[in-house]
């Protein structure tokens, strides 16, 4: 998982992900070994510490019943799981089989109890970023690049002592397949005791190559959102503020047609953290918009080397679009971090 803010900022706790609450249909693999086991380690993903329990029948997974959602918090808050995770096992009690698999269905949220003494943090927040387009298989147009999500940063947060915060980060939008568009995520909240619900969207997510055609990029979260660039067109990058610590999301840039090169996602947040890049060459994608923290996910390759558009790689953050014939990368998750 990526760091979501420079090294030199001391004491912060800070939620990404969350616990899983449910698990989606098992693949059940072969060669396993007969039985029911409990309280199996779960592997994979961006989160830690999920345990299930296993039925194997005729040597594959029939059944995964989650035990333990992980994604525990510490000091430093906690890095949990996406629900487009896809977990495995690998207990030696399982035996010597292979092919089992189970996704993350959805995550619930994080209860913080701030430190003794605490009554006042900075905090910064974000919504995801939206998915990259697909790439168009039969003409040769790229996918469009994911918008930001909208932002809070440095803001100052009155924090009653004895207070719970609660805490839901954002889910990131999916990467499109070959000539689908890429979704949006899910909101970033947090609420601090029964006090009132401080809500940061997605991006959205970019669109397909069709006819032809590069897919326009997806726009930022509002308020003041940029919007996403036509084919081959940059996206825009945040427009106005709410308040001084408040802005939306930029927009993804467009996708390359068959005669042009995908465009550059827009810029978003307050930092000069990370960039936006397309790809090169006539129907590759456009550049996921750059989020608060860092950079947008790079748009696939055109020309004769297609390639997939890579995720968001830092917190809100939009994914690349794919290049022609290739898949989307997904964007990047939201993010809450308190400032103690």
């Amino acid at each position: 998982m990526p760091v979501f803010y420079p090294s030199h900022v001391p004491g912060y706790v800070q939620f990404v992900g969350g616990p899983i609450a449910t698990l989606g249909a098992v693949a059940g693999g072969t060669g396993y070994t007969d039985g029911t086991y409990a309280n199996v380690s779960l592997t994979g993903g961006t989160g830690s510490g999920a345990m299930a329990t296993l039925t194997i029948v005729s040597g594959a997974v029939t059944t995964a019943t989650l035990s333990n959602g992980g994604a525990a918090i510490t000091p430093n808050g906690a890095t949990g799981y996406l629900t487009l995770d896809v977990l495995t096992a690998t207990d030696a009690r399982l035996g010597a089989g292979s092919g089992f698999a189970v996704p993350v269905a959805t995550v619930g949220n994080y209860v913080w109890t701030p430190p003794l003494g605490t009554s006042l943090a900075i905090v910064d927040a974000c919504g995801p970023g939206g998915g990259g387009g697909g790439g168009q298989a039969t003409s040769g147009a790229g996918g469009a690049g994911g918008g930001s999500g909208s932002n809070l940063m440095d803001w100052a947060c009155v924090i009653p002592p004895g207070t719970t915060v609660t805490v839901t980060p954002g889910q990131p939008g999916a990467g499109g397949a070959v000539g689908v568009n890429g979704t949006t995520g899910t909101a970033t909240t947090f609420v601090v005791g029964t006090g009132s619900l401080f809500s940061f969207g997605s991006g959205g997510g970019g669109a397909a190559g069709a006819a032809g055609t590069g897919g326009a990029g997806g726009g930022g979260a509002s308020p003041g959102q940029g919007a996403g660039g036509a084919a081959g067109a940059a996206g825009s990058s945040s427009l106005t503020s709410l308040s001084v610590h408040y802005l939306g999301g930029a927009g993804g840039g467009g996708g390359g047609s068959t005669a042009s090169a995908g465009g550059l996602g827009g810029n978003t947040g307050f930092g000069p953290y990370g960039s936006s890049a397309a790809g090169t060459g006539n129907g590759s994608g456009g550049g996921g918009a750059r989020g608060p923290f860092g950079s947008g996910g790079r748009g696939g390759q055109g020309g004769a080397g297609p390639s997939p558009g890579n995720a968001g790689s830092d917190a809100g953050a939009g994914g690349g679009g794919g290049g022609f014939s290739q898949a989307g990368g997904r964007g990047a998750p939201g993010m809450v971090r308190f400032r103690l």
